[in-house]
């Protein structure tokens, strides 16, 4: 238990760090297209919510393999709260 304490807050570092440069990463690449799919191109919610994905999705999967692979339904788990979260959060948004 106590390892998974510690995924989640550097799950949440690595969200918070790689979400700002995520923000800034279009305007830094000269308005690339390619960074632009997965990287902030504008103010919009939308684009807010990119900066929060990319970086949950990635982790996520890396998380799998360091410790999600010893529990059966952890990638149903962590599926249904990233659905509820994102809910959550654009109903907040309204």
């Amino acid at each position: 238990m106590n390892e998974f304490r510690r995924s989640i807050w550097i799950g949440f570092f690595w969200s918070i760090v790689t979400g700002t440069l995520l923000h800034f990463l279009y305007a830094w690449t000269g308005e690339n297209r390619v960074v632009g799919l997965y990287s902030a191109v504008s103010e919009s919610t939308w684009e807010h919510l990119k900066l929060l994905f990319f970086p949950v999705l990635v982790y996520t999967i890396w998380e799998y393999f360091w410790i999600g692979h010893r529990w059966k339904g952890y990638v149903l788990a962590r599926a249904r709260h990233r659905a509820w979260s994102w809910k959550s959060w654009m109903q907040r948004k309204r």
